[in-house]
Order: structure tokens, then C-alpha cells, then sequence
């Protein structure tokens, strides 16, 4: 009797093992075959990168200046920055230079201190006392950046200006007016680039594009370069050397993503 309960127990906890197993089986077929139907439902994708440049000429020149005032007060360090900032406001307007391509960039005006450390300091190390702060007037500082778009006008302004009554005068910058211009022009070839390589890996795999998915642009557009014959030289006033103006090389960079099928 003991034997036959054994074996009749043994057989039917097999059976409840061999269900479970079966019923395993099958919840994972079900579970494959919809996580098939998924990746079947998604779309397939490619990404390429589209490169576009640009050269372009430079056709302005760009310095810029610092005009300072010191006085007593601080109307009348700003009076005496007035009157300099005046007579080099005329005389950019007497070379040509329009209001809108003198512009300040920076504006300070700031109090001014000397340091008293007294007469008689007897004192070593770290016991000395900390000098005496003495108010000393107020300068106020103004920076100018001008365009120069007569660029043969460059080399005699920067002196012009230094005669004045500038300061801080930075060298020549050539540089194109029209960024923006150039901008959307090597953009426009990038993204053409980048078209024509997402359709040649469609053809090769026997698919189409139908529709962009997804689109970044690098926003480093490059920098000026300079390169010997390709050089303009602009040919100063009074006979001054002729100043190498040279191109600038706009670069634009896409990232972009079609659907294919």
C-alpha cells in the first residue's frame, strides 16, 4: 500500500511539473512572438553626416580702442572721457565711418585708491597693521570697437585714433560683414551632402528614404585663415604697406536621420 501511494504521488507531481513546463513554454513562445512583432512594427533609420564650406572674402576691418578719463570727482572724470570720446567721434565721422559702426562695448567708471602705510611703520612680519585705504578720484573707461568698411581707410585710422587720445588699440581684424549669409550658405550645402550620402545607403540596400527623423547642427562654423596667393591685399592711404585681408572658411556640420523602408 505504502508503494503504491509513493508511485501514484510521484506520477502526478510529474504531471503538475510537465504543466508548469508546458505552460512556460508557451507564455515565452507568446512573449517572443509579440516582442517580435514590435521590432517588426519599428522603423529602420539611418544617420549620416552632412559636411558644407563656404569661402568667402573678408570685406570689412575691425579694430577697437579705449578712451579714459581720470578726475577728482566722478563728473569730472566722465567730462574728461566726454570730451576725448567727442573729438574721436568726429573725427571717425570726417574718414566715413557711419554712427552705427563706432559702437561701445564696455562703459566702467570706477573710484580710484591709493595705499597709506604711514610715516613711521615700525613693525616686522605679521604684525604690521594694514595700510590706510585713501580715496584717490574716479577714471571711467570706455571701449570702442570700430568697422572699417573702406579697408585701404585702416592703417591710417588706427593712428589717427592713437593721436587722439586712444588707448588700448587693438590690431586689425578682417573679418565678413555678412556672417549669417555665409552661415546659411554651408549649411545649405550640408545638408544637401548629408541627403545625397543617407540616399546612396538606401539604394545600396535596396530601400527608400521617406522622411527625416531627426536633425543636430554643429554650431562651430570654423575660423578665419589666411593663405598666401589667395590673399587680397588692401592698399592703405599715404602710401602705408598694403595689408593682407585674406578669406575666411565657413564650415557647417550636420547630423541627420531619415526613416527608410
Amino acid at each position: 500500500m505504502h508503494m503504491f501511494f509513493n508511485g501514484t504521488f510521484n506520477r502526478l507531481l510529474g504531471s503538475i511539473l510537465l504543466a508548469m513546463i508546458i505552460a512556460a513554454l508557451a507564455a515565452y513562445a507568446v512573449l517572443t512572438m509579440k516582442t517580435a512583432e514590435i521590432t517588426r512594427e519599428m522603423p529602420v533609420s539611418i544617420s549620416v553626416t552632412g559636411e558644407g564650406k563656404v569661402k568667402v572674402k573678408a570685406d570689412i576691418a575691425q579694430f577697437s580702442f579705449t578712451v579714459a578719463g581720470k578726475g577728482a570727482t566722478a563728473e569730472e572724470a566722465q567730462s574728461t572721457s566726454s570730451a576725448k570720446m567727442t573729438a574721436l567721434t568726429a573725427y571717425l565721422a570726417e574718414q566715413g565711418i557711419a554712427e552705427a559702426d563706432a559702437k561701445t562695448d564696455n562703459y566702467n567708471l570706477y573710484p580710484l585708491f591709493t595705499y597709506d602705510y604711514g610715516s613711521e611703520m615700525r613693525c616686522e612680519g605679521w604684525d604690521c597693521p594694514p595700510p590706510k585705504e585713501v580715496s584717490d578720484g574716479f577714471e571711467v573707461s570706455q571701449q570702442v570697437t570700430v568697422k572699417v568698411r573702406d579697408m585701404a581707410k585702416a592703417g591710417p585710422l588706427l593712428a589717427g585714433v592713437g593721436e587722439r587720445g586712444a588707448t588700448g588699440i587693438s590690431g586689425l581684424n578682417f573679418v565678413v560683414d555678412n556672417e549669417e549669409g555665409s552661415k546659411d550658405e554651408a549649411r545649405s550645402k550640408a545638408i544637401a551632402d548629408a541627403k545625397v550620402e543617407a540616399q546612396s545607403i538606401a539604394d545600396q540596400f535596396g530601400m527608400k528614404l521617406v522622411r527625416m527623423t531627426s536633425y543636430y547642427e554643429n554650431e562651430d562654423y570654423g575660423m578665419p585663415y589666411y593663405g598666401g596667393g589667395e590673399m587680397d591685399m588692401a592698399k592703405t592711404e599715404a602710401g602705408g604697406p598694403p595689408l593682407p585681408a585674406g578669406e575666411q572658411e565657413v564650415t557647417a556640420i550636420v547630423n541627420v536621420s531619415y526613416e527608410v523602408e
